[in-house]
């Protein structure tokens, strides 16, 4: 992929951050190649560890340059679109319940929150839930610790048909692939998956950009100010502290 003269200088970095800044001040081209190159590696040896078949050279390569090139044409097609307004949260089917859920991070303190909301058909809170996370080594685990939370509270109340909705796509992928089996996170993300098919008929995972998780957002932040093992769930009727929460994410949706 003719990255050598970036290879050489990446060697030069002292530190993980320094070496994210380098490759974030690369040419856009240069960009492209090299995080598909690396995004690429990352993928196959994650796949290699949960005892997948190993990618030889030329295929890790051959997918950096597809993701480089797809990601090309993105750029280019995303500048002749015309702008689009934020997306907003939408009601569930009938005979299914939607589930937000976020986590927080606090890097420098190796912590963070969960929070978690379950509405129905007309949007209203069915549960909701909050707690604060010791010991988080990174974004991901914080939002799988969510997604766990609201699981375990939708099951304990019975409900087994399901739609979960993040802004993580990392957290989607998770769900769906092996990819992080390998992560920190990876205990947890395997125990969702336990879960869901143990103790839930339909588990649909999808990924929504911030505006459609907004009340679940405000839920995690909320959490962070919780004590460690003050974590709650509430059930209908929520608190007015909550519900002003969901009511917002339905004016947003009827354009009030």
């Amino acid at each position: 992929m003719d990255l050598e003269h970036i290879r050489t200088r990446l060697l030069l970095a002292t530190s993980a951050n320094q070496m994210v800044k380098m490759v974030l001040d690369l040419k856009e081209e240069d960009l492209r190649r090299t995080v598909g190159l690396l995004w690429s590696w990352w993928e196959a040896r994650n796949k290699a560890n949960v005892g997948e078949n190993r990618k030889s050279t030329t295929d890790v390569v051959y997918r950096a340059a597809r993701l480089a090139n797809e990601a090309c044409h993105l750029e280019k097609a995303s500048e002749n679109q015309p702008r689009k307004e934020p997306k907003r949260w939408s009601r569930p089917p009938v005979d299914q319940l939607k589930i937000n859920c976020d986590g927080a991070f606090l890097a420098s303190m190796k912590t963070g929150g969960w929070g978690f909301v379950i509405r129905d058909h007309d949007g209203h809170g069915v549960l909701a839930g909050a707690g604060r996370l010791e010991g988080v080594t990174d974004v991901l685990c914080a939002e799988s610790h969510a997604c766990l939370a609201a699981l375990d509270a939708a099951m304990e109340h019975g409900i087994s048909r399901v739609i979960v909705e993040t802004d993580s796509a990392s957290l989607v992928e998770g769900l769906k692939t092996n990819a992080f089996g390998q992560a920190p996170c990876g205990v947890i993300l395997k125990e969702i998956k336990e879960l869901c098919r143990l103790h839930f008929d339909s588990v649909e995972v999808m990924h929504a950009p911030r505006s459609c998780n907004r009340c679940a957002h405000k839920l995690a932040k909320l959490g962070i100010s919780r004590d460690p093992d003050q974590s709650i769930v509430w059930s209908d009727p929520l608190p007015d502290s909550v519900s002003v929460f969901v009511l917002g994410d339905l004016r947003d949706q009827d354009g009030e």
